[in-house]
């Protein structure tokens, strides 16, 4: 019988059958039997799945499918579990104690898997990397220069062909590449922002890369990584958008309640759900995000703008004494 704690069969394993569209939708410790909710937002199947790791892990972030957790025993070593092949992947490394972390999981041709972790710090936003035998996480530098590529606060982070890209707040894309053990940074696209103010989310939404601009209005790009050039666009199609610290691109016409064509937000008060019409350019409020049950659009957007709060489950088991999900 295979060990699924093998390393080096999981860096293959992990990268070959990453469950992509897979989201699980309910990310709350689970005091029974460890059974969670998952969605596939491209063909709308929905099923049950037992995640027993859970019992012994806190779960820490998500990225493509694959769930990234965290020991419950100090030091809280960390390490990526795809749900439904049961392969996990143990890092060297521990993961912070932080109470929100956003992660991307990428994999690279010389079989080498990375966890590019995005930090929340009240005092200053961190990305940091960890690889499977590194001992501790490496900070990534990015790029300072005067002007408009000035990047100064990461915002969004997206897994695409194989390498992690992060957008600043104001507009700038960079690509994160490892080289020789050495995080280097390639900007991958050009002059944007201009000084206007809002925020950029990164997307992948039908085997391309978008880049999403929220103002007053939603602007949408396609990302043309190899020519550094973004191109806007006016229709996504059937496609939907689901916008937060987790983004999604979701197919309208497989879940209920979803319009096409369209970009789903919750305003800054963090009250009401928002629905922008690429196609009118109209938005509309459509429901408040605090009402219960969620419907299918609150829920997609719970899961983008609702992260899992590592520390807080850590305190609880520090308090009682109990492994979560027991």
């Amino acid at each position: 019988m295979v060990d699924p704690c093998r390393r080096g069969l999981d860096v293959l394993d992990i990268l070959r059958f990453r469950p992509r569209n897979w989201i699980m939708l309910d990310e709350e410790p689970d005091d029974d039997d460890n059974i969670h909710l998952f969605i596939n937002v491209v063909t709308g199947r929905v099923i049950h799945q037992s995640v027993p790791m859970l019992r012994n892990h806190v779960l820490v972030a998500s990225s493509d499918g694959l769930l990234v957790l965290a020991d419950t025993k100090y030091p809280h070593a960390g390490g990526i579990l795809n749900p439904f092949t049961g392969w996990f992947l143990r890092f060297t490394a521990a993961i912070p104690r932080v109470h929100r972390v956003r992660a991307a999981v990428a994999g690279s041709d010389d079989n080498t898997l990375l966890v590019f972790s995005f930090f929340h710090d009240p005092y200053d936003d961190a990305v940091s990397c960890a690889h499977p035998t590194a001992s501790e996480l490496l900070p990534v530098a990015f790029p300072h220069a005067a002007g408009p590529l000035l990047f100064s606060q990461p915002a969004s982070m997206v897994t695409y062909q194989g390498h992690v890209y992060v957008a600043d707040r104001e507009g700038p894309i960079v690509k994160l590449v490892f080289r020789d053990a050495l995080i280097t940074n390639t900007v991958s696209s050009p002059e944007f922002a201009g000084g206007r103010r809002g925020r950029a989310f990164l997307v992948v939404s039908g085997g391309e890369l978008l880049l999403v601009w929220r103002q007053r209005a939603v602007e949408v790009f396609r990302v043309d990584v190899g020519r550094r050039s973004l191109e806007p666009l006016r229709s996504i199609g059937r496609r939907a958008l689901f916008l937060g610290d987790r983004c999604l691109s979701v197919d309208a016409s497989k879940l209920p309640s979803v319009d096409g064509n369209c970009v789903y937000l919750v305003n800054g008060s963090g009250k009401g759900v928002w629905r922008y019409d690429l196609g009118d350019g109209s938005e509309t409020m459509i429901s408040s995000f605090r009402d219960r049950p969620f419907g299918m659009v609150q829920a997609l957007l719970s899961y983008g703008v609702v992260l899992p709060d590592a520390k807080a489950q850590l305190h609880s088991i520090y308090r009682t004494g109990t492994p979560l999900g027991e």
